[in-house]
């Protein structure tokens, strides 16, 4: 019975970055890149915040204790303006709460990619749901990305029996906007 309850949680954090593949949560009246709305701290140095929602695929290799998943979906982020969302995740269900980590990329109308590291955990709250949060980071990308660098944190839901899931990110991002790669 607790083999099974772990593996339905593992289940439930895999699912922790799912949610609904038909959403059109990209408003198409949105820019690619609002790169003259952006509005830099010092450094050029922007807030970032984005809400994403995706699907999910558990791929090999199983069973248990780390499971793989590839996320797929879309979002809003500000201040660059709606994007696709891919990210590779492996969760470590040998430990609680699961620690999950996930390389992320953000595919912005123009083609423009930033990529990005997260590190978290994921608990099943109530069962069949799982609560999960984490930090990212920065890690560059393409385009006016190249040289990006910056972090925050993040946090969401998922519902494994819906198969849908959604996430918040908050941060920083620096070095940004040059002439791109």
């Amino acid at each position: 019975m607790r083999f099974l309850r772990l593996f339905a949680a593992l289940l439930v954090a895999v699912v922790a970055l799912a949610g609904c593949q038909g959403a059109d949560v990209v408003n198409s009246d949105q820019s690619a890149v609002q790169k003259n709305s952006i509005v830099p701290l010092a450094n050029n140095t922007v807030p970032f915040h984005a809400k994403v929602q995706n699907s999910i695929q558990v791929v090999p290799p199983f069973p248990p204790p780390t499971i793989n998943a590839i996320f797929e979906g879309q979002g809003k982020s500000s201040p660059f303006g709606p994007f696709m969302f891919v990210g590779i995740s492996a969760v470590d269900v040998t430990v609680f709460p699961f620690n999950q980590s996930t390389d992320m990329v953000f595919t912005y109308r123009n083609g423009d990619e930033l990529h990005m590291a997260s590190h978290g955990t994921a608990i099943e709250d109530p069962p069949g749901s799982t609560v999960f949060s984490g930090v990212f980071e920065v890690i560059g990308g393409t385009g006016i990305f190249s040289n990006a660098t910056g972090s925050g944190t993040y946090a969401g839901t998922a519902d494994v029996a819906g198969g849908v899931g959604q996430f918040d990110m908050d941060g920083v991002i620096s070095g940004f906007g040059g002439s791109g790669n």
